[in-house]
């Protein structure tokens, strides 16, 4: 299956921009309190929380973070088809596969079924953040662990 990657955004929750956009990259920040590289991998990062979790959070005003185009299209980009295509299976548990894998070649249909994902995964870093770790990498590691215990030695 092969997905058309077409020129998507990737949203927050307007709210959470600021939040977002802190966590992200940016400048001469310490490690050890900016925990993601892009947005991408925030977005794609908190949507697999979020789907971990069963927090599953529409998002009510949309800010754009990223586009669609920036995602690794062989590591990224299948990890949200995966978690769109759960989505569907929740959304319409009778639905033949092959109709939903083919609702599923684009960023246009993928991108914002899993937006909901992203924002319940942002809400339980920022839950977990906020019980005073003494850094924002630390948590997110903390955070992980959490959710795959025999995988970072936790």
């Amino acid at each position: 299956m092969s997905i058309k990657v077409e020129r998507t955004s990737l949203h927050c929750e307007a709210s959470e921009y600021d939040y977002f956009r802190s966590i992200v990259t940016g400048g001469s920040k310490d490690a050890l309190e900016v925990p993601f590289t892009s947005a991408g991998n925030a977005f794609v990062a908190f949507a697999c929380l979020g789907y971990h979790h069963g927090r599953y959070e529409p998002l009510k005003e949309r800010e754009e973070v990223t586009l669609s185009v920036y995602l690794d299209q062989d590591l990224q980009l299948p990890i949200l088809a995966a978690l769109a295509f759960a989505r569907l299976r929740e959304e319409r548990p009778d639905a033949p596969v092959e109709e939903l894998t083919e609702s599923l070649l684009s960023t246009k249909t993928i991108i914002p079924l899993v937006e909901g994902w992203a924002n319940g995964g942002l809400q339980i870093f920022k839950e977990a953040t906020a019980v005073g770790s003494p850094h924002l990498t630390v948590a997110l590691m903390d955070v992980l662990a959490e959710a795959h215990p025999g995988v970072l030695g936790a």
